[in-house]
């Protein structure tokens, strides 16, 4: 009977059950092996049992952390978006007033004289080619990250060259990022010491005249110390020392 009335007594000092009677007020664990509290006095023992106590989160942590995970989520799934989205590649195409530039298809002939040593040579068309070439990314400055639109450059040329490979030569046109076009001629070997290489520069001729016969719509293409003279319409129509205005070549119809 007295240890009822004990128990009766103490009872509310227990907090959270026979396994936490270790937070009652008065409370020593005992060092034998019990797995039982035993109620002694004002003393609760209980065996070898380090129980720690439940902790749940509070109803506003809760809360905090569903919205950091959905924040999370959204960063995540933009992220894969964007990386996953390759915007459109771009093309740059040669206008057809440019393509008229390359006048002439393989084996076509054409021909200059060397006034120097009044040599008539023969040109034939070894290659014509026009294509696109990839031009490096076109990268946005408002992303930095993720994948970019390539640029693409269309190009056009023809190869030629005499019976002997002594002279040989490229003209190229290539369109450009504003929309226009680059007008270029490379010649090589036998016209002269050096490999030249023409650039066209906005100048434009309505009329040239070539040893007394009269031309129109003449390109300035200018190297050091050459000119070149181009036609749509003939192709080369001569090449001038631009320092003492010698005429070295020449086309011959």
């Amino acid at each position: 009977m007295t240890k009822i009335i004990c128990l009766t007594k103490n009872i509310r000092q227990v907090t959270s059950g026979i396994f936490y009677c270790r937070n009652s007020v008065d409370l020593s664990v005992s060092a034998s092996n019990k797995l039982s509290c035993n109620l002694t006095g004002k003393y609760f023992e209980v065996g070898n049992k380090n129980i720690p106590p439940n902790r749940y989160p509070t109803f506003e942590n809760q809360i905090e952390m569903k919205v950091k995970f959905k924040h999370l989520g959204i960063f995540f799934f933009v992220l894969i978006t964007i990386q996953s989205c390759k915007p459109d590649d771009v093309y740059h195409d040669l206008s057809d007033d440019a393509k008229d530039f390359l006048l002439f298809e393989i084996d076509d002939t054409f021909k200059l004289k060397n006034l120097e040593t009044d040599e008539i040579i023969t040109l034939t068309i070894t290659s014509k080619e026009i294509g696109h070439y990839e031009d490096g990314p076109n990268e946005s400055s408002f992303i930095s990250f993720g994948p970019s639109a390539d640029i693409y450059i269309e190009r056009g040329e023809y190869i030629f060259t005499d019976d002997t490979n002594c002279y040989d030569g490229i003209v190229a046109v290539e369109a450009n990022r504003d929309g226009g076009f680059e007008l270029q001629a490379y010649l090589g070997n036998c016209f002269g010491d050096i490999d030249y290489s023409f650039q066209y520069q906005d100048e434009f001729f309505t009329t040239i005249d070539v040893e007394g016969i009269e031309y129109s719509n003449a390109y300035l293409l200018r190297s050091f110390p050459d000119i070149l003279f181009y036609s749509k319409e003939k192709g080369i129509l001569k090449i001038v020392n631009d320092f003492n205005q010698e005429t070295r070549f020449t086309i011959v119809e």
